[in-house]
């Protein structure tokens, strides 16, 4: 099995959870779809992400401490550019991620 998304159909960028052949992690966000959060299935936050004002974001463990990268190879994050190996979800990388994704 592929990694599978799950879109909200409210917003174009409202992920709601990915499987994959080994978890699954749903997204908590903020107003703005920004993810601010992976929650496992018991309820119990994995990872946290913080944005400066211009979109930088910042990996954090559960207890707040800063990570240098997402434990859980996490992609969308929300609605802007592409950063280092991370792809957020704006249409048009969403559409040239997926080829590579899946490859």
């Amino acid at each position: 099995m592929q990694d599978q998304y799950v879109w909200s159909p409210v917003y174009i960028d409202a992920l709601i959870e990915r499987d994959t052949p080994s978890q699954r992690m749903y997204a908590e966000q903020d107003v703005n779809f920004n993810v601010t959060a992976l929650v496992d299935t018991t309820g119990t936050v994995q990872e946290r992400y913080i944005y400066d004002p211009f979109g930088a974001v910042t990996i954090l463990a559960s207890n707040w401490t800063t990570r240098s990268s997402s434990n859980y190879g996490w992609v969308y994050l929300h609605h802007g550019k592409t950063k280092g190996t991370f792809i957020f979800s704006d249409v048009i990388c969403r559409l040239l991620s997926v080829a590579s994704v899946s490859k």
